[in-house]
């Protein structure tokens, strides 16, 4: 798998680019990372109900935004977003979903744009799906509570 870095020495730090790779990220590992953790997220899921996707998404992101760190960027909140700021669009049962947010920055504090991602809810026993949803490219503000 070609690493976040060579992807940038070859393409430039454009959302763009980010975007590319997040979504190549997301394909290549998210049903690896759904399945090997099943067990333990349909086990959270009777304790807590929905939010035992946050150990799916934790458990996906956190190597990706190492790379993003490595790479001189960072995420506000962490990808993929958090679950008090998330909005949850409801339909039939196979096409629940949910959208986190995070505003991608470089170091110095420059936002690049905002990712939102989607992570479709079912019941654990069936498989969950993540996918990159758009690149903005300006921030989204915080909403208040």
């Amino acid at each position: 798998m070609i690493t976040l870095a060579e992807t940038f020495s070859h393409k430039g730090i454009t959302l763009e680019t980010v975007t590319a790779y997040v979504r190549y990220y997301i394909d290549a590992h998210g049903q690896e990372v759904w399945q090997h953790h099943l067990t333990e997220i349909e086990q959270r899921y009777q304790q807590a109900g929905n939010k035992a996707y946050g150990l799916y998404s934790q458990t996906l992101f956190r190597p990706l935004e190492e790379e993003l760190r490595a790479a001189g960027l960072t995420c506000d909140p962490r990808l993929p977003g958090t679950f008090s700021l998330s909005r949850e669009h409801w339909g039939a049962e196979e096409a629940r979903e949910r959208r986190f947010w995070c505003v991608l920055r470089k170091t110095q504090g420059e936002a690049l744009g905002t990712l939102v991602t989607r992570l479709f809810t079912t019941k654990p026993s069936c498989a969950c799906r993540s996918s990159l949803c758009c690149p903005v490219r300006k921030p989204i503000p915080p909403l208040s509570r």
